[in-house]
């Protein structure tokens, strides 16, 4: 824990100065969502039920315009049919969207303006509603008019399937993947080597992940059940150096349903702790997650989740039981038992959600059927040799406290997590290992992040304008520091830290092209050493 002490106060005027420095960004009136396109709806008027239908265009949060003509949907749109429904609220170009479409003409009976059986969408502060209100409102949707987001869990209508969607009454589908493609550069010394080996063989350009599966919806006696089925050319759960190990593996098979209110997941999936680790790869702005993350908290495991919000969705609470009932993990973790729980809120949400505070604090405990433990990473770049290791060491189990703090003002957002791992192992004075990370970014051309409610977990970045459409995608810069220490009691596994900067650019929602550099400090064996490396990625995204 030596060098770990030193940067508790760094942290802090961090934190502190990234607080203030956020109240000083001027306000924006962006969107973190696609533009959203209303077709033939009818504006509800009390005293004429025959109104004319019109379009309406929302855009970067605004009603952008109204009219009885056609409207062409901007490229990413969602494209909503309302099919002459009737649409209540203010339809004032440049005011806030916010406005619901209902099945039936509330003159008939006002009191279907509170009856949530009766609407067909919600759009509240320029996007669609999501969640559990929406689940609850597919069954009274349009078959045709809805699609799934496998990956978070949430549902959206749409006016057309996209190529890669099924749909039908009962069932439908949804394929996703993404191909990753890394260059890794280093530039070590002598004393580096001597550490963790020659890194030569690590210097190439490599496929980091084929990743592919579907995703979607199904009815068994009128109760949705979400399902996802998803499977990697190269996955790794703890094992980061297994380069050989490139067979096909399935990382998540999972299937979900509402319970009581609660979102209740049974299968293989990723576990309800840390924000870092439960933000998807292809959303992060950076190429691999923190150091920290990545030794303390495993990548999927085999077991059952609840999830739900309270406090008017300002707060989430999580919590899991995972057994690796199916021998997921490799020797010798396999069989341990993790039981766990995350509360994540929003003590502080602007009237436009420009600006918001998240906080979030999780409890893992793991035990150790098999008396063993380890933990290693290698340093935030995936082709290349564990940097930090415990090796294996006999212990009974282990407990994590986490802890997040994070800021968004408008293109600005920062994000901080704390994870620190208490292990009961006698025969080794009972070590403690930690680690955390800082990281801030600056979307340059105005986009937002979003945040998702349902699931306590900032969003993906999409470009407002893409260059199809004449735009210049989405650039954002990104920074981190990240430092890990795995030296305490009487295990060496290394002291690391890493500084990243980096650019990333999305000409579209379908690619993703970044550039990192790194500067990364290892203690380990006795020896201080320095490196740098250079990363570079492409990724093609489909269906996320």
């Amino acid at each position: 824990m030596r060098r770990y002490r030193r940067y508790h106060l760094a942290l802090i005027l961090l934190l502190l100065t990234t607080t203030v420095g956020a109240q000083q960004v001027p306000k924006t009136k962006v969107s973190d969502r696609a533009p959203i396109l209303i077709e033939n709806v009818r504006p509800w008027d009390a005293g004429d039920s025959a109104a004319e239908t019109v379009n309406v265009l929302i855009s970067n949060g605004n009603i952008e315009q109204v009219s009885t003509d056609r409207i062409e949907p901007p490229t990413d749109a969602i494209d909503v049919d309302g099919e002459g429904r009737f649409i209540v609220g203010r339809l004032t170009v440049g005011e806030k969207a916010n406005v619901i479409v209902m099945d039936k003409n509330p003159s008939a009976d006002l009191t279907m303006l509170t009856d949530p059986n009766g609407l067909f969408l919600v759009v509240r502060d320029g996007q669609i509603e999501s969640g559990e209100f929406s689940e609850a409102m597919l069954a009274k949707a349009e078959p045709t008019l809805r699609t799934v987001d496998p990956t978070r869990f949430r549902v959206i209508r749409v006016k057309k399937d996209p190529w890669y969607a099924y749909r039908s009454k009962r069932f439908n589908a949804r394929f996703f993947a993404a191909a990753l493609l890394d260059r890794t550069s280093f530039d070590s010394s002598d004393k580096l080597e001597s550490q963790v080996g020659d890194l030569n063989a690590f210097d190439s350009g490599e496929v980091r992940t084929i990743r592919f599966g579907v995703g979607g919806l199904f009815k068994v006696f009128d109760k949705d059940f979400a399902y996802t089925v998803a499977a990697s050319e190269e996955a790794f759960e703890q094992d980061f150096d297994s380069r050989n190990d490139r067979e096909l593996k399935w990382i998540n098979w999972d299937l979900g349903t509402q319970v009581f209110g609660a979102n209740l997941r049974i299968g293989k999936q990723t576990e309800v702790f840390s924000h870092d680790r439960q933000f998807l790869l292809v959303d992060q702005p950076f190429m691999e997650r923190a150091m920290g993350v990545s030794a303390l908290t495993p990548s999927r495991n085999t077991g059952i989740s609840l999830q739900n919000n309270a406090l008017g969705d300002r707060l989430h609470w999580s919590a899991g039981a995972y057994f690796d009932m199916f021998g997921d993990r490799d020797e010798p973790l396999e069989d341990h038992k993790q039981y766990m729980t995350r509360i994540s809120g929003l003590p502080y949400v602007s009237a436009d959600e420009e600006a918001l505070v998240h906080l979030g604090l999780g409890y893992r405990y793991e035990d150790t059927d098999s008396g063993v433990l380890r933990f290693k990473t290698n340093p935030e770049a995936f082709f290349s040799p564990a940097f930090a290791d415990t090796g294996e060491f006999p212990a009974s189990n282990a407990s994590s406290v986490d802890i997040e703090l994070g800021l968004k003002q408008g293109p600005f957002w920062m994000i901080s997590e704390y994870i620190r791992t208490d292990v009961d192992s006698n025969s080794f004075d009972d070590p403690t290992f930690a680690g955390f990370h800082v990281s801030g970014t600056w979307a340059l051309t105005g986009e937002q992040r979003g945040y998702d409610r349902n699931k306590g977990l900032f969003d993906k970045l999409i470009p407002m304008q893409s260059v199809q459409s004449g735009g210049v995608g989405a650039w954002e810069l990104v920074v981190r520091y990240s430092e890990l220490d795995l030296s305490d009691g009487l295990v060496e596994g290394g002291d690391m830290s890493r500084m990243s900067i980096g650019v990333n650019w999305w000409p579209n929602r379908a690619f993703k092209g970044t550039i990192q550099y790194g500067a990364i400090d290892l203690d380990r064996f006795g020896v201080s050493s320095s490196s740098n490396v250079i990363q570079v990625r492409g990724a093609l995204l489909l269906g996320f």
